[in-house]
């Protein structure tokens, strides 16, 4: 059932992500005017912005989701060689380059390669990934130097988005310095309309530093299982555990500039993972159980 989910999920993800962008007879724009909050319908529709949303309200949560889809059929085809998938990856990519996200982005591909470079063989699919990587980045460049020339104002320093998160963080750390080990409480009126831009810095200002050590802990705890995961030979666990830990990397990274475990849309499905995670590794704890006792 989940895996269904996966499979008609990036479908219709793909289709309303190029009918949004290339927006052939305005079927584009009226998905955008369906799912896309009120302050973020310009950008959307707009021929020269275009930042798509997907099925969110904004391009930030429309890309964290795209994000997950993404390695979910990126290790669906690691570990089955099923070529539909690779095509979803390759078609959601796309989607991904849609929304604009600079930070979902970056955190996608470098959760992408990392997890994978660190896992064991698979020489021939390492670097054809590589290699597809590059490709992308040559043909798409073009189309979305937007990245690249935000990379630049950043640093040459007149990247005002950059500038606005610096003096925001700075803001940060001095309300931190008031109550460090529990923060201040949610008590939202207390900032006047200031608004952090990074769930990290919120996290560390109304919550301390226990409020940090407890989402590093629950983002990062599927990671304590991955030797005995390695040891279980099942692939749709596999599929689903290695989709988690990457989407924990993403999340994480995306924390830095936005919102991700306070978002239903972008965290939900982290939780999915998990709860499907734990329950195929009973399964197969009681499989494998079941076969030693029947020799």
């Amino acid at each position: 059932m989940t895996f269904k989910i996966f499979y008609y999920g990036s479908i219709y993800i793909i289709i309303v992500g190029y009918l949004q962008y290339f927006d052939p007879f305005n079927l584009g724009r009226y998905l955008s005017l369906f799912y896309t909050a009120e302050s973020q319908l310009f950008v959307a529709i707009d021929y020269e912005i275009r930042r798509i949303t997907v099925v969110s309200e904004n391009p930030n949560d429309g890309a964290v989701l795209t994000s997950y889809f993404i390695l979910f059929n990126f290790f669906s085809f690691l570990f089955t060689n099923n070529k539909k998938n690779l095509l979803f990856f390759f078609l959601l990519i796309g989607v991904l380059f849609f929304t604009q996200s600079r930070t979902v982005l970056i955190a996608t591909l470098f959760a992408l390669v990392f997890i994978f470079m660190t896992l064991k063989g698979y020489w021939l699919k390492k670097f054809f990934l590589l290699i597809i990587l590059l490709f992308l980045l040559v043909v798409l460049y073009p189309l979305f130097d937007y990245i690249f020339i935000g990379f630049q104002l950043f640093l040459n320093g007149e990247n005002l988005s950059f500038n606005v998160r610096l003096e925001n963080m700075k803001k940060a750390y001095e309300i931190f310095l008031g109550s460090p080990i529990f923060g201040i409480g949610i008590a939202k009126g207390y900032f006047n309309g200031f608004d952090m831009d990074s769930e990290w810095l919120s996290l560390l200002s109304n919550f301390g530093l226990i409020g940090i050590i407890t989402v590093i802990s629950l983002l990062f705890y599927p990671f304590i299982f991955k030797r005995q995961i390695d040891k279980i030979n099942g692939i749709n666990l596999k599929i689903i555990y290695f989709t988690l830990i990457s989407s924990s990397l993403v999340g994480s990274l995306v924390m830095v500039t936005n919102n991700f475990i306070t978002g239903y849309q972008t965290f939900l499905p982290w939780l999915l993972l998990m709860v499907l995670s734990i329950r195929l590794v009973k399964y197969y704890r009681i499989k494998n159980a079941c076969f030693n006792n029947t020799l």
